[in-house]
């Protein structure tokens, strides 16, 4: 059997990262309702994986971020309000009416970091998914992809924040990006929960539970989750 171990633990080759993409498409184009998913390639090389899917976000003024239940009309069908809690109501946020945006993925291998970095896009419900359709203002990707619990610890990251825009790798428009300056460590930390759980990580940590423990890591940040059906990948750690 090929020897799927990762020879630099927290660090991926090329090839490790280009086997951990193709790998890891596979289970997420099987998952119903997951979004559209394919490989990038560079040269005739897989050099990524991307995904598009339509997010949930404008839930009210200053939103809990994306995939926050409930329908167009809450739990308020049939409630008749008192003139007293109408009053109230006013002095509330206004609640602005759900949409859906739409958000683009795009996992690539950083060459210096050695490391995945998250590229993403978000565009507003009018727009498409396009390099030449402006994307949303980083004010909307807190807003939208991020938790309110969570937004302003990202942005207390470092000088800029967690969420900083740069050129796209191999696009060469700007995208935004999950900065990786934690990645190794979380990503030790994982390993080491593992083994002190009895788990020989170096002996079972391939390159598609690699990629899937960092979308839970870094991923989780701007709203990527893996399907419920690709969890069995992690039991396997």
């Amino acid at each position: 059997m090929p020897d799927h171990r990762l020879q630099n633990f927290p660090f991926l080759s090329q090839e490790e990262f280009a086997e951990g993409c193709v790998r890891l498409e596979k289970k997420l184009k099987g998952a119903v309702g997951f979004g559209d998913v394919g490989l990038s390639h560079e040269g005739g090389v897989v050099c990524g994986l991307v995904v598009r899917r339509e997010v949930l976000g404008g839930i009210c003024a200053g939103g809990d971020g994306v995939g926050v239940g409930g329908d167009e009309d809450g739990d308020s069908e049939g409630k008749v309000q008192s003139e007293e809690e109408a009053e109230d109501d006013e002095s509330l946020p206004k609640a602005r009416s759900k949409s859906t945006w739409k958000v683009e993925y795009h996992l690539h291998l950083s060459r210096t970091y050695q490391l995945p970095i998250l590229y993403f896009n978000l565009y507003p419900p009018s727009q498409s998914f396009s390099s030449s359709t402006a994307p949303a203002t980083l004010t909307q990707v807190y807003e939208i992809l991020t938790t309110a619990t969570s937004r302003d610890t990202l942005r207390s990251v470092g000088v800029q924040g967690a969420i900083s825009q740069t050129d796209h790798p191999t696009l060469g428009v700007p995208y935004y990006f999950v900065h990786p300056c934690g990645t190794a460590a979380a990503m030790g930390e994982w390993r080491r929960l593992g083994e002190s759980g009895g788990v020989d990580a170096h002996e079972d940590f391939d390159a598609e539970k690699y990629l899937a423990v960092w979308v839970g890591v870094v991923g989780g940040v701007v709203g990527f989750f893996l399907p419920s059906g690709c969890y069995g990948i992690l039991r396997e750690v």
